[in-house]
């Protein structure tokens, strides 16, 4: 069950790893929204608040047979201090302060968004109540963006969208993502990768940008480590991450690279993620995380 907390997210970083980040557009072959859909979604919904003004955008977002109720899709507004501003999924929400809200996994969720929202928006994996069948603790992924300085909207999507992806997904991804990125000027291909509400960045899976010597050059979810040297850092067997990524990304036989992530939540965590990577010119490495499939532990 979703519960409460006296700790709050003190930072998600990455030591060689991700963040929560994308899937394709194609159909759910179970017919729930698609991650595309969410963020059309909630872009409507950012440009509804512009049209009609914040008090009535949020009654309306909370209004159970309003414009804003599609099927399992709803509008949440949260302030940053995480007090519940609108809630289309559970109108009895407003008005209560969340921030120290738990998930199962021991996640703060509302902190995370809050986070995401303050850098400029983004996704996040987390476990939450279904509206529709009644699950207590449903996987889901959740898309936010920044209305302002001091709150934030958003929406997610549960069923096969909100699962972790695989090796597949990974490198369909980073193919998609190559054949975008590489032929773009250094500094347009690392704004757009850097964009947290772009298409590099949903869902489970997101590209990073790394050069030869492991130094972060874009990540969408965690751009306060960008120019760090976080994957020249030793990865799970000892070796420098950067040193396998090359490999990874020179041969497409080798086999997906093993990552770590450290999440501060009430006290560190190590999460394990893997990662395909391919070279998108002579210096910048395009890497692709994902969820490991069989975590250690």
């Amino acid at each position: 069950m979703i519960r409460g907390a006296a700790g709050a997210l003190l930072a998600v970083t990455l030591l060689s790893g991700g963040l929560a980040p994308a899937a394709a557009a194609d159909p759910d072959p179970s017919g729930a929204p698609t991650l595309a859909a969410v963020r059309a979604f909630v872009d409507r919904a950012i440009g509804h608040v512009a049209e009609v003004g914040r008090e009535a955008a949020l009654a309306d977002f909370t209004d159970p047979a309003g414009p804003f109720r599609d099927g399992e899709l709803y509008i949440y507004a949260y302030d940053q201090d995480g007090t519940v501003i609108a809630h289309g999924g559970d109108p009895s929400l407003v008005g209560r302060n969340l921030i120290a809200l738990l998930d199962p996994d021991g996640l703060p969720v509302i902190a995370s968004l809050a986070r995401l929202a303050r850098q400029g928006g983004g996704w996040l994996a987390y476990r939450w109540p279904h509206p529709a069948t009644g699950e207590d603790a449903a996987r889901k992924i959740g898309y936010v963006r920044p209305v302002d300085e001091t709150w934030f909207l958003g929406s997610g999507v549960y069923g096969a969208a909100a699962e972790p992806p695989g090796e597949d997904e990974a490198r369909d991804f980073l193919a998609a993502a190559l054949a975008e990125l590489a032929a773009l000027p250094r500094e347009e291909l690392l704004a757009r990768v850097a964009d947290p509400t772009g298409p590099h960045a949903a869902g489970h899976l997101r590209v990073l940008v790394s050069d030869r010597a492991g130094t972060l050059l874009a990540d969408p979810a965690a751009p306060e480590l960008v120019g760090r040297p976080v994957l020249a850092l030793p990865g799970p067997d000892g070796t420098p991450r950067i040193d396998a990524l090359l490999r990874a990304a020179t041969d497409p036989g080798a086999p997906p690279v093993a990552l770590v992530e450290v999440a501060a939540v009430d006290g560190f965590a190590i999460v394990p993620r893997r990662a395909v990577a391919a070279l998108a010119t002579d210096e910048l490495i395009l890497v692709v995380t994902y969820p490991d499939p069989a975590p250690a532990g």
